[in-house]
């Protein structure tokens, strides 16, 4: 496994605070990505398709990981630009 990333999230509900474990997929290939969920998937929460995986894939790469684990949060990273102002 390489290329990923994990994140811990707080996420408030009132009093209570929910831990949720997020991977990050920033991989080129659906099914690297794959391989890494199945690795993973008895800890995780919440499955990040990158941007990295999204530009070579399309939106593809969302529905094959959706239809594979429809009971994961699923969030999308589709970053369109980035831009960096300078003064």
């Amino acid at each position: 496994m390489q290329n990923y990333y994990f994140y811990a999230k707080n996420i408030s509900k009132g009093n209570l605070i929910d831990m949720r474990l997020q991977l990050s997929l920033d991989l080129v290939c659906s099914d690297e990505a794959i391989d890494d969920i199945v690795q993973t998937k008895d800890s995780l929460d919440i499955i990040e398709i990158g941007t990295p995986l999204v530009i070579p894939e399309g939106v593809k790469a969302s529905s094959v990981v959706k239809n594979q684990y429809p009971d994961f949060d699923l969030l999308a990273d589709y970053k369109i630009i980035q831009y960096n102002h300078k003064s």
